[in-house]
């Protein structure tokens, strides 16, 4: 699968598109940088685009289109010049003092729909891209956005509106810059056979289309979304307005926790986007709870957290649209309008069922109560869900060894006795269950493969092997190919190739078989 975001380079004008995007879509829509958000008018904006997305939906459903790339780029800058155009209708009538009713719903309806557009576009040139690249777009975008947001907190509603439509159509040059995708191909190194596909949320692509891991991701982010909008007009349902000082402090805490995810996702930190975010994202949570009760009388502490909390989310949303519409086989556009729907639906729901029940006097202890209960459900059933396709895929690694191993010494033991099976209760050493202690006993397959492992050890020592060309070795002569010990490294299968050429011109062998041979005489 060919991406239009190789490398990083390419990366920069994708992230200033999506980050001028989301920029304009908050000022000119939800009001969400000089408060929480805009009360009822962000939520009446937020019913009507989803409404329109949501037959969208039922469109791509039902009828399986599947948008061509010249098709897109041309309906991305329809997208983004009406929304420079309606962006600048807002700040006249703003300065006009006469941005208000009807018009200023449908006109920020407009700019709801024409800027999620655009960021679906952005989004959309991340499919295929590795998971590190994808994680810098989306959070190095968010940090950007952010300090955009913070500088049109400092200045009239009008002006920033204006500078709003400067940046939308800011992101008409940005297009230009990123490459088609045939151009990205020609850019990306050439590699033996198909590249694997990029590993996302730690798991495979087999796992990815598993139904209960697709299934708890979404209820995670629905459930996350109905806390953010409780969060969001705590107790009453009610906007919280930012003082100078707390709004500084929401756009440094968010900038901070996105850089920090962008560095751990460059240095290789596997488990960014599935633990390290969501252990981010409780935080934010619960710190917004404890700020609403250590400071009732100034509700601006908790709402930079729960503001956080909200821009996190959205990074997230974002992250799992482009895995999603990586591993998926319909349009990207289908999985982007599902995602705004579950993320801002949930939310929007939540904060108006909060402003529906307050009259009634509903108890602040059982609003907390009821955040406190979704906060710990969506982790902990992202984090079960995480668990089980751990185990699943350690299952079949373990399998796909098994298998691999009996077929290449098979001929090698062909004189000998057949070994006694495994016995089908053995259990697979998955690595938690070995760490607990319940892996069970070995299966005399699994005690060929320490062998294996031990002999390859020992090759590598005589003629000088990397560590890495080691790990790569043992896994080649278990019979993986290039591209299965590619994925198992987490590395690109054109460098898989080139630490099997090393070894061999280390070794002097020019197969496979002949280093089964060299082998054989450790392994019996």
């Amino acid at each position: 699968m060919v991406h239009a975001i190789p490398s990083i380079r390419s990366l920069a004008p994708v992230i200033a598109g999506l980050a001028l995007a989301r920029a304009s879509l908050t000022a000119g829509s939800y009001g969400s940088y000089v408060g929480t958000d805009g009360g009822m008018f962000a939520d009446s904006t937020t019913l009507l685009m989803l409404l329109v997305m949501a037959l969208g939906l039922i469109a791509l459903m039902t009828t399986r289109h599947a948008f061509t790339d010249r098709t897109v780029r041309r309906t991305s800058a329809a997208l983004m010049t009406a929304e420079g155009a309606l962006l600048a209708i807002e700040a006249t009538l703003a300065a006009l003092g006469a941005l208000e009713g009807s018009a200023r719903l449908l006109l920020s309806s407009g700019v709801a729909l024409a800027a999620s557009g655009a960021m679906f576009f952005w989004l959309r040139l991340a499919k295929g891209a590795p998971s590190a690249l994808a994680v810098t777009l989306v959070f190095g975008a968010l940090a950007a956005s952010e300090l955009i947001l913070w500088a049109f907190a400092l200045m009239p509603y009008p002006a920033a509106l204006a500078l709003a439509a400067l940046g939308a159509l800011g992101q008409l040059p940005a297009v230009r810059a990123v490459p088609t995708r045939k151009a990205a191909a020609a850019e990306e190194p050439s590699a033996e056979g198909e590249p694997a596909p990029p590993t996302y949320f730690g798991v495979s692509r087999k796992r990815m289309e598993d139904a209960a891991f697709l299934v708890a991701t979404a209820f995670g982010i629905g459930l996350m979304g109905v806390v953010a909008g409780l969060l969001r007009g705590y107790p009453d349902g009610l906007p919280i307005a930012f003082t100078p000082g707390t709004r500084a402090a929401y756009a440094l805490l968010t900038m901070a926790a996105s850089v920090a995810l962008v560095v751990l996702a460059q240095r290789g930190t596997r488990l960014v986007m599935t633990i390290t975010v969501w252990v981010l994202v409780q935080l934010m949570a619960c710190a917004a709870l404890v700020g609403y009760a250590l400071w009732p009388e100034a509700w601006e502490v908790g709402a930079v957290f729960a503001g956080s909390l909200n821009s996190l989310m959205l990074g997230v949303v974002c992250y799992t649209i482009i895995a999603f519409e990586t591993h998926g086989w319909r349009d990207a556009a289908y999985y982007a309008l599902a995602g705004w729907l579950v993320w801002f639906g949930s939310r929007t729901l939540a904060r108006l069922g909060l402003l529906a029940l307050h009259p009634f006097s509903m108890d602040t202890l059982a609003v907390n109560a009821v955040m406190t209960a979704l906060i710990v459900s969506s982790t902990q059933m992202l984090f079960a869900s995480y668990l089980r396709n751990v185990a699943l895929n350690a299952d079949d690694d373990a399998q796909a060894a098994e298998k691999a191993l009996a077929a290449a010494t098979e001929a090698a033991e062909a004189s000998a006795e057949p070994s006694s099976p495994a016995p089908s209760g053995a259990t697979p050493a998955v690595p938690l269950a070995r760490l607990m202690g319940l892996d069970g006993p070995q299966a005399p397959a699994s005690e060929r493969q320490v062998a294996m492992q031990r002999s390859i050890a020992q090759l590598g020592s005589q003629f000088l092997l990397s560590e890495r060309e080691v790990e790569v070795l043992t896994l080649y002569a278990q019979g993986y190919t290039q591209k299965r010990v590619a994925e198992a490294l987490f590395i690109s299968q054109g460098t898989a190739h080139t630490h099997i050429k090393r070894i061999y011109t280390k070794t002097g062998m020019h197969s496979r078989q002949d280093i089964l041979d060299y082998l054989e005489k450790y392994v019996s």
